[in-house]
């Protein structure tokens, strides 16, 4: 078999799942949870982080990234969201602070909570493995853990950010010309929600991946999520969707890239399954173990 003939069988195996089992109603209901907690996830991130570095810095850094991708009132709606609930946390007495902050903790969980479940579901992983008595628990602290590292996503990123930044201070200085610090920057962020990806797809599911089965997933769905960024980003250059929606635009805005950006998040999914049982670690296996059908909730 060819190298273009294997591709090809890939791929069409990864649209017959893709129709077959219909994972972009998972992607639906990711999304529709995402726009419920993002602005609890963004507080979250941004706080545990502010332990370590500039919380300002960063901040600045992550609206003005979602200002080039979204447009400006979508990066302000989601800013005027985060700052609404840092209000919340700070602006009572110790004990509503705590109870706001523990409540966002929780928000923040869910989300990890509602990924794992759709990852469960694509990989097949049956209710009664996924049902055992202290599986709630692990599951609870398991977000917990992922929100942490959500943290410390926040301090690789802007340490990345300032590197790059003083390296191209120095380059710009010796050269004139900061385009290829510019690009090494665009690609060391791309590498790291690379590693973001791999590592959701790795350690979500409750199902043994080897970590050679979840880069080709990572890197596709990473791509495509730049893509798809970039094509937005164009859009609203040229017209934009703020205005067609008027006073309801940056909810919509925000809506639309996030059911987007969920379900190619899934396509890389459902390319590290396939990868999987055809070259990984699982070929002595089905690949096509379709997901059980419930629609329950889990969490």
């Amino acid at each position: 078999m060819t190298k273009l003939t294997s591709l090809r069988d890939f791929t069409l195996e990864i649209y017959q799942i893709w129709v077959s089992e219909k994972p972009n109603q998972l992607a639906a209901a990711l999304s529709y949870f995402g726009m419920f907690s993002f602005a609890a996830v963004i507080f979250i991130a941004f706080w545990l982080a502010s332990f370590f570095i500039n919380e300002a810095a960063a901040a600045e850094q992550f609206y003005s990234r979602i200002e080039a991708v979204l447009g400006a009132e979508t990066a302000a709606f989601i800013q005027e969201s985060v700052s609404t609930i840092a209000a919340s946390t700070s602006g009572g007495s110790l004990i509503v602070s705590v109870v706001s902050l523990i409540s966002l903790l929780f928000a923040a969980m869910g989300l990890f909570l509602q990924l794992k479940y759709v990852l469960n579901r694509i990989w097949g992983v049956p209710l009664t493995q996924r049902g055992q008595k202290l599986a709630p628990i692990r599951q609870r602290l398991f977000a917990f853990i992922m929100v942490i590292a959500l943290g410390l996503l926040v301090i690789l990123t802007t340490v990345i950010n300032v590197a790059f930044a003083w390296f191209g201070s120095v380059v710009e200085d010796y050269t004139g010309d900061s385009g290829l610090v510019s690009a090494l920057n665009l690609l060391a962020l791309l590498g790291v929600i690379v590693l973001a990806n791999a590592f959701i797809y790795k350690v979500l599911p409750d199902v043994r991946i080897a970590w050679r089965d979840v880069w080709p997933g990572s890197v596709v769905a990473t791509f495509l999520m730049a893509l798809g960024g970039l094509v937005i980003g164009l859009y609203f250059r040229i017209g934009g969707i703020n205005s067609s929606f008027e006073a309801a635009g940056a909810f919509a805005v925000l809506m639309i890239a996030i059911y987007y950006f969920a379900q190619i998040f899934l396509v890389g999914a459902i390319i590290t399954r396939v990868y999987a049982h055809k070259h990984g670690s699982m070929r002595e296996s089905p690949t096509n173990n379709p997901p059980s059908s419930d629609m329950e909730h889990s969490g």
